[in-house]
């Protein structure tokens, strides 16, 4: 597999301006070629086009058939996973298990959509029958599904080079909804997205479907990623970053004459509450798994740990010092890019000027580290400064930690109650600590979008049932999730069709049920030939 540094339209490798920019390593800051040449707005142009054309097919065609897209797509990263791990290694400084683990996490939600397109219950197909005879007035025919949106635009996320990005999770449920996908890959990985973005066009080649269901375009600026969201062929958008970024793309779609939906997963500092039983009997091993969730992949998950609660007193003196003692060990380790650790630091200092707050951990860098090198850093204050300081809510990217110490439940409830909205909140407690605590957990349940029990907030298993996503600012709409099969809603509207012939209705909503699906027939759910009135 060779990198070309251009874009690919519509399973070619293609256009390009003038303007180009280069990947450098992570760690050491070495060049990385191939040079990257910047799309330009006939790129985009022409990428769009592709994809409009190929909608009115790939939309329509059964779901088994992409079904085996998204099975041979999966089979496909698998068999060139250490191409890809080790081009994702040297842009991202990531290490081969984390890679490998995020590889193996895309697949599977690949596989997944792939036997709900099977299964057939996601287009959620709804028949009432007539009844002519009906009095005052005959009732109408009247059946329902899910239909795609159109093209949808993906934003490759940094932090997530694999599951977030070119053949990631946004663009593994647009294309189960059936819908092309344009992906704006990732300044920062470049070759990782060109080797996944290969992969994807020559399956659909394999598989007999249109070019034009996917391209890839390279840009280091936010200009292109602006046409894209403007541009008029554009039904939806998915991004994973920043509340920053996030916002900023909300923004341009809303201005758009025709506005359309963004689905922005964003900020989220995912609280732990630990709860005074918990301390008492475990606070040494939360400690331990705090210390390593904190730090995965040097604090770059959108679910690390960024703020925990923790009872004053003897025990969280001695939950403090355990902490203390693992995250001295941790050694530095580098960041994405050198901005990236810049930010870090930044945001670092900005804590450190709140008022009440307090460093407790002196971690020195590497003598020999680079720029992109960071050390873990635990801060810590008291639940009064955090109450008064809207900014120590704040996302860190990064691994560092804020411990807030708190002197009785009702504190806790407070926070709950003035608490932004978040992807997750932990609580750690005994079956007594939660029993006791049932109006700081319903508080929870309104401010995240997931609720763990006695676990870190970075265990995000890709299932049927996950739910990431959460109130704002951790996404901008919280109806939805960006993993499990139900992200696929994302991406689709209903769409109900009225006294329709039946050789004008969608197989799936035809009488004699050719696919065989489980549907609501006049109130029931079944699978059987639908008998007119």
């Amino acid at each position: 597999m060779n990198l070309n540094g251009l874009s690919l339209i519509a399973g070619r490798a293609a256009g390009g301006g003038k303007k180009s920019f280069i990947c450098t390593t992570a760690g050491s800051g070495n060049v990385l070629p191939p040079a990257y040449f910047c799309a330009t707005t006939e790129d985009i142009d022409s990428a769009v086009a592709a994809a409009g054309e190929a909608f009115h097919i790939f939309s329509r065609i059964p779901g088994m058939r992409r079904a085996e897209l998204l099975r041979n797509l999966a089979m496909n990263l698998s068999r060139q996973s250490q191409t890809i791990v080790a081009r994702a290694k040297a842009e991202t400084a990531l290490s081969e298990v984390r890679l490998h683990g995020e590889l193996s996490r895309a697949t599977n939600q690949l596989q997944i959509f792939a036997h709900q397109l099977e299964e057939g219950s996601w287009l959620q197909a709804r028949i009432d029958t007539s009844d002519p005879g009906r009095k005052p007035n005959p009732k109408p025919d009247v059946r329902s599904l899910m239909r795609p949106l159109g093209p949808v635009a993906i934003f490759g996320a940094g932090n997530f080079p694999l599951a977030f990005s070119v053949a990631g999770g946004d663009t593994a449920s647009a294309l189960a909804a059936g819908c092309p996908v344009i992906a704006k890959a990732h300044s920062d990985h470049p070759g990782t997205d060109e080797l996944v973005g290969q992969i994807l066009c020559r399956t659909l080649a394999d598989v007999g479907l249109p070019g034009g269901v996917f391209s890839v375009l390279f840009d280091d600026s936010h200009d292109i990623g602006r046409q894209l969201v403007q541009h008029r062929g554009i039904r939806a958008v998915a991004f994973t970053g920043s509340r920053q970024g996030g916002m900023a793309i909300a923004q341009v779609a809303a201005e758009r004459s025709e506005p359309i939906p963004v689905f922005a997963q964003m900020s989220s500092i995912n609280p732990v509450f630990l709860l005074p039983g918990a301390m008492s009997r475990s606070g040494a091993s939360i400690a331990a798994a705090l210390a390593h969730a904190m730090n995965l992949s040097t604090g770059q998950f959108c679910t690390k740990p960024g703020v925990v609660f923790v009872p004053d007193g003897a025990d969280g003196s001695l939950f403090t010092a355990a902490l203390l003692e693992r995250a001295a060990a941790i050694a530095p380790a580098p960041m994405f890019s050198s901005a990236t650790a810049a930010r870090y630091r930044q945001q670092i200092a900005e804590r450190l000027s709140a008022m009440g707050m307090a460093r407790l951990n002196y971690n020195p860098e590497s003598p020999t580290a680079t720029s992109t090198w960071v050390s873990p850093v635990i801060l810590q204050t008291d639940a009064e400064h955090f109450l008064h300081q809207a900014a120590l809510e704040d996302e860190i990217f990064g691994p560092a930690l804020l411990l807030v110490t708190y002197r009785g439940i009702g504190q806790l409830v407070s926070i709950a109650e003035n608490l932004s909205g978040q992807l997750a909140a932990s609580v750690y407690g005994t079956p007594e600590d939660l029993s006791q605590n049932i109006d700081l957990l319903g508080l929870l349940e309104q401010r995240a979008g997931r609720l763990v029990f006695n676990g870190t907030p970075t265990r995000v298993e890709v299932c049927n049932a996950m739910v990431h996503g959460g109130p704002f600012p951790a996404t901008n709409l919280d109806r939805h999730t960006a993993v499990g099969s139900a992200a696929i809603f994302r991406f689709v509207r209903p769409m109900a069709y009225q006294d329709a012939p039946q050789a004008q209705l969608p197989d799936e909503l035809k009488d004699e049920n050719p696919l065989g699906i489980l549907r609501l027939v006049n109130g029931a759910i079944t699978s059987a030939t639908v008998q007119s009135r």
